[in-house]
């Protein structure tokens, strides 16, 4: 069992059993404070904290060695967890409210959950949002707020960056990818009651002879947009989402795998960035599905009264 090659710093604490189990989660902790590797590494050098974590990443981006992964160290106040852990304590870049780190500690936390990743056979890095996945955290063992709110709202994030690079992908691949204009025709899938727009003549074609129903043109793409509209699917239900938002679709796609199942499918078409006819996103949350109409027509109107929700302005066509 090796250790990461990524180390500028080590600091042997004592606090340390031997590990009888193969190495098969990732625990990040953070360390209620501003500290440098040198700093943590002193406090864990102490036989009376009873603490340690494998690795720690400093402020600056640096990463040290305090216990080697062949033994167990003391982090999660669960000896089960740690017995199959690498342990990572991660210093915040200020103290106090959501408790944030740096981005430089951000880089090295998924450089190094990478690395052991790899050298470990772990090829998926699953957040489950509780003790069964391959990312834990120390609030799931004891009554803490370890790893922070900030860390905490990132571990979807962390596994999906991680699991990009495992695959050999780059964390960022929401790019347009096509810039089709013309008609969006509704498609309605009458077994699992949802809709679906399409703009593709061969995928059209393809869910007609499936047996979809062809509700007519829901609205008109323009060749000459500017505004990509990101397609997004998921996997666990079926469903499909339209956004002209990136940061949403960048979103959905970080929660992936292990939470929601989105995945991002391209860039069917284009919208206007300003004019043209708005159009709105109404979600139904009985059936999970989405539909997207004029905002001010009577459709927006009679559906909202139905219990849909209205998600607000979604893109901008020519008509």
């Amino acid at each position: 069992m090796s250790n990461s090659p990524l180390i500028s710093y080590t600091a042997i604490s004592p606090n340390s059993s031997p590990r009888y189990k193969p190495i098969t989660k990732i625990t990040p902790h953070h360390m209620a404070g501003v500290l440098d590797v040198e700093t943590c590494g002193r406090v864990f050098a102490n036989p009376a904290r009873q603490a340690s974590s494998n690795y720690g990443i400093g402020n600056d981006g640096r990463i040290a060695l305090y216990v080697p992964e062949d033994r167990r160290s003391w982090a999660s106040s669960s000896p089960e967890n740690d017995q199959q852990a690498v342990t990572i304590e991660v210093s915040n870049s200020s103290v106090g409210g959501d408790w944030p780190i740096s981005d430089a500690a951000w880089n090295s936390l998924v450089a190094l959950c990478v690395d052991i990743c790899q050298r470990n056979g772990i090829k998926w890095l699953s957040w489950t949002g509780d003790a069964s996945g391959s990312l834990t955290c120390h609030y799931m063992f004891a009554p803490t707020a370890c790893p922070g709110p900030y860390l905490k709202s990132r571990m979807g994030k962390l596994a999906s960056e991680v699991n990009a690079r495992l695959a050999g992908k780059k964390e960022d691949d929401l790019k347009p990818v096509k810039n089709n204009g013309g008609d969006a025709i509704c498609l309605w899938n009458k077994w699992d009651h949802y809709h679906h727009y399409v703009v593709e003549s061969a995928e059209k074609q393809k869910l007609l002879k499936a047996g979809w129903e062809d509700h007519g043109r829901a609205f008109v793409a323009p060749p000459g947009g500017t505004v990509a509209i990101y397609r997004m699917y998921n996997t666990y239900t079926g469903r499909h989402l339209l956004t002209a938002s990136y940061d949403e679709a960048k979103a959905l796609q970080d929660m992936t795998p292990g939470n929601e199942g989105w995945v991002y499918e391209g860039v069917p078409f284009f919208g206007f960035a300003t004019g043209g006819m708005v159009y709105h996103r109404l979600y139904n949350k009985w059936e999970d599905d989405y539909i997207y109409v004029k905002a001010g027509s009577k459709e927006l109107v009679e559906n909202v009264a139905k219990g849909w929700h209205d998600d607000g302005e979604c893109f901008r066509m020519a008509a």
